[in-house]
Formats: structure tokens, sequence, C-alpha cells
């Protein structure tokens, strides 16, 4: 993104085996759902969205998803489903914003030739001299969702670099499928985490779509939490503070509605 440097849970059944999957490879903190409003009976299962536009509070940090269908059998709970968003910025990290942009807000346009808007992961530097290992230097996004959530999508954008400023870095909790853009490699984990495939690639926030991963949590374990890991790779001194952001598109997944 070229940027003016200067500015847990009752579980059906039928998904026991799936919740009870084999371990993930990222550690994953577990959180206790709210009890559902149905304990007597099953409840449906329900499809949900998060448009970031109009379903999130920059504020409060919290989204209220939008149920968009349901199946199975069972009683239709009413029962908000939420996801709040916080972070954590170690090493020399800190929020970032520039112009319109700022950290853990909505985008003020649309993002990765998506044509909707997404949530703002924005960070600079506080020195020039970037302190090694560079992927202690980050920030940790943390996803909650109020009960376990499954069948997770959502598309990263943004996914750049600008030589000797910054050169984006990111990877996600839970091992998931995904599907890169044309300027994208790795596979998303510590060890080998998305990255830009070459040291200077920027991408139009609002319509670059090179910089784009489609994520795809399909068939993994239901969960409560998910993480976003994102830092600078870029080697020696910055030239300014190494701003750099990326964002997180249209969200739908799956969770009971009650």
């Amino acid at each position: 993104m070229p940027i003016d440097t200067n500015v847990l849970e009752t579980v059906r059944p039928s998904r026991r085996s799936v919740v009870r999957g084999a371990a993930w490879s990222v550690p994953v903190v577990s959180v206790a759902a709210t009890a559902p409003a149905f304990a007597t009976s099953l409840c449906q299962d329900g499809n949900y969205q998060i448009r970031w536009a109009s379903d999130y509070n920059a504020t409060s940090r919290v989204a209220t998803a939008n149920r968009i269908s349901t199946s199975g059998s069972g009683a239709t709970g009413s029962a908000p489903l939420t996801l709040t968003v916080t972070s954590k910025f170690n090493g020399t990290m800190a929020a970032g914003s520039t112009g319109s942009y700022s950290n853990l807000a909505t985008s003020p346009g649309n993002v990765g030739g998506l044509g909707v808007r997404g949530l703002t992961i924005m960070q600079r530097s506080t020195q020039t001299a970037l302190a090694t290992p560079r992927a202690n230097q980050n920030q940790v996004v943390t996803l909650t969702f109020n009960r376990p959530v499954w069948n997770l999508k959502f598309t990263l954008t943004d996914i750049d670099s600008q030589l000797g400023q910054y050169q984006d870095r990111v990877y996600v909790s839970g091992a998931p499928a995904f599907t890169l853009a044309s300027q994208v490699g790795g596979s998303g984990t510590s060890g080998s985490p998305w990255a830009p495939t070459g040291t200077n690639i920027t991408q139009d926030p609002v319509t670059g779509g090179g910089g784009n991963v489609a994520v795809d949590y399909t068939n993994k374990p239901a969960a409560s939490v998910y993480t976003l890991t994102y830092w600078n790779n870029q080697s020696g001194n910055l030239s300014g503070n190494g701003l750099q952001g990326v964002f997180i598109s249209t969200m739908t997944f799956s969770s009971e509605t009650c």
C-alpha cells in the first residue's frame, strides 16, 4: 500500500467431531460462549456475514453479524452474534494512521478491487532502526466471537512492499486453506508468512487485487478466537517510519443461532 509516510460451547452431536478435531498448528485461546438461549432443544445453524461499512462500530471495535440464512431443524435463536476486534503491539510497532485511514477503523473506501470496504490494519515503527528479529516487532490482531463459529472466510488485501520503507508479512492462526493473488507468496504461517513476491511491489489500496489472499477455514474446527500477526520485514534502517497497512474485507461464517 503506497502511503505518504510523513503523515468454547454446547455443540450439536453432528459437529462434535469437528469441534474436537486435531489440534491446530498455531495455539488458539479458548473462550466460553454465551449459554444457548434454547438449552433444552437443538438450534438451527445460521450463515452470517459481517460487512465492515455497516456492521462495525470503530469506537467500540465491535461488529454485529447479519444472519443471511438458516438450515436444519430446531429453534431459531435471536441472540446477537458479535465480533470484538482488539490488537497488541510488540517491540517497536505502534498504531498507524494517514489521512482517513487508521488502525482498526473501517477503510474510507473499497479495498482490494473487491467493491467493498474493509477493516484497516495499519502500523508504523517508532524508530528507523528496526530491532531484530523483525518478526518480533509486530501487531497481533485478535478476532473474538461471542460464540464459536466455523467455515470462516475473509479476504486479506493490499499485501505489498515499498523498498526502504516496508515489506509486509502476515500470518493467521489455525492453518486455513487460502488462495493467493498473483503478487503474493507464502503459506500464511509464522515460518512462511504471506508476503509480496518482490521488494518493491505496491498495490493501490482501493483497486489493486494483486496483493489479495482469500482465507478459508472450511472444515477446520469451530473456534471463538482467531488471530492475525503483521510485521515489517524491511532490512536495514527505514527511510521513514515504515507506515504499512493491510485490510480484512467482507467476512462470512456459520454458527448456531442460539
